[in-house]
């Protein structure tokens, strides 16, 4: 496959068609538990309405993700946790609450309170569920990293907490991988990484370039390609580019690699 491209497709399509141990690194963040609505059909990940189905769907992504990566390499998984609720969608489109994604809340499907575990309020644990999982094949788990975001979504709740931390899970397939030991202990010293959310344009969910950059130093080195599976704005490649990797970048949206392309126009050369 053609590098240093921004490609349009269903990711686990366009994976099926990268040769077997052909990635060094893997970055990525799936879309998130039925919390927006990509345009992109009503089976798209992330669209379920059983959160058992939603998990099983990601380890079986992540089985493909296994094939393709090598095995000095790593896969860096970001995922969001989610309360099982429809109310939250509600007040997101309201008054001081309303969000530029407010209309994917709106699209969504309704929930149903099915068991104990899918009932109202629920917090579904979706991110630890994933990792055990994934645990349970061939992947070994080597940290798991807590993000916390200083700018953390305002709470709409009146009964709990605001959530300000998000998961990343870091996973290799051998017990022999690329790791860059002095510059981990600059830039990813602990399991704690602290750094804003930043939205870029029209795309909400965008990661920090700050949050990227340790994982690519980290992780691989010059010369090596980086993928991105569910690239939205395009942060991994921009990165991957900047610190002179080569980089695959998969997004089933048209109008977010719209933007990933507009993104990386400055620093291609």
């Amino acid at each position: 496959m053609e590098l240093n491209k921004i490609l349009i497709g269903d990711a686990l399509l366009v994976l099926k068609s990268l040769s077997e141990e052909s990635v060094d690194l893997v970055i990525t963040s799936p879309p998130y538990f039925n919390l927006r609505n990509y345009n992109v059909g009503k089976n798209a990940l992330g669209n379920e309405i059983d959160p058992h189905i939603y998990v099983n769907n990601i380890v079986t992504f992540m089985d493909e993700i296994y094939r393709v990566l090598k095995k000095s390499g790593s896969l860096i998984l970001n995922i969001g946790d989610k309360y099982y609720s429809n109310n939250g969608r509600h007040r997101c489109n309201i008054e001081k609450y309303k969000r530029a994604t407010h209309k994917h809340y709106a699209e969504l499907p309704k929930l149903k309170v099915v068991d104990n575990y899918r009932q109202m309020k629920q917090l579904l644990l979706l991110p630890a569920k994933i990792a055990s999982q994934m645990q349970q094949t061939k992947w070994i788990l080597r940290n798991e990293f807590i993000w916390v975001k200083g700018n953390a979504t305002p709470n709409i709740a009146k009964d709990r907490s605001s959530p300000a931390t998000e998961r990343i899970y870091f996973f290799v397939k051998s017990k022999k991988y690329f790791f860059n030991y002095d510059i981990a202990r600059k830039l990813l010293p602990t399991d704690i990484i602290k750094c804003n959310s930043e939205p870029f344009k029209k795309h909400q969910a965008s990661f920090p370039e700050k949050l990227i950059e340790p994982f690519v130093r980290v992780m691989s080195k010059e010369g090596d390609v980086v993928l991105d599976p569910f690239s939205g704005s395009g942060t991994v490649p921009y990165v991957a580019i900047k610190y002179k990797r080569k980089f695959i970048a998969i997004d089933i949206s048209k109008e977010s690699c719209e933007l990933a392309k507009e993104r990386i126009k400055s620093i291609m050369v």
